[in-house]
């Protein structure tokens, strides 16, 4: 059974090895492995992202819930999106997110409610001090979700794939 964090309107499903599986497979196999309705464009992050949740799925099958989460509707039950973070926490106790809500359910107070439930949940694990995002450099939707979730704006920066992006932190508990 796969791990789920619950918000009040959403499922987040911890991509197990199982589940990145299926998402290799194509919509069809992951509609039937998830037991739940596909929304077009759900994942434009690409493949890529649940091939290497799964490599790390398989080297720590314990730290999975700190990779890839499906983003289900529960009302329908109905995959809108992606999202989760970049690994378990670092020495200094961050961790990263990222998330993506598919364009036909955007603009619904999705992406801020996974957002928090994302925070809720890292900030259960005493090692975590601080959680950080990154966006393209310009006010978009997912700036004002994570100044919406406390988020603060630390600096600009070059990613080599990515280009300028903005750096956002949030302190999830001060140093003892």
């Amino acid at each position: 059974m796969a791990f789920v964090i619950e918000t009040p309107r959403l499922e987040l499903l911890a991509c197990n090895e199982a589940i990145c599986r299926s998402i290799l497979k194509g919509d069809q196999d992951l509609s039937r492995f998830i037991q739940a309705k596909i929304a077009p464009h759900w994942n434009s992050f690409g493949l890529e992202i649940y091939e290497y949740t799964l490599k790390q799925a398989m080297e720590d099958p314990e730290g999975y819930t700190w990779w890839s989460y499906l983003v289900l509707l529960k009302s329908e039950p109905l995959l809108i999106g992606s999202c989760g973070y970049k690994g378990r926490p670092n020495k200094n106790g961050q961790v990263e997110i990222g998330y993506e809500i598919a364009p036909d359910y955007r603009n619904r107070g999705y992406a801020t409610e996974l957002t928090i439930g994302l925070i809720d949940h890292a900030a259960q694990f005493p090692e975590v001090k601080e959680i950080k995002a990154h966006t393209l450099s310009f006010v978009s939707p997912s700036t004002q979700v994570l100044k919406k979730c406390g988020f603060a704006f630390i600096e600009e920066m070059f990613d080599p794939e990515d280009g300028i992006l903005w750096q956002w932190k949030k302190a999830v508990r001060q140093e003892a």
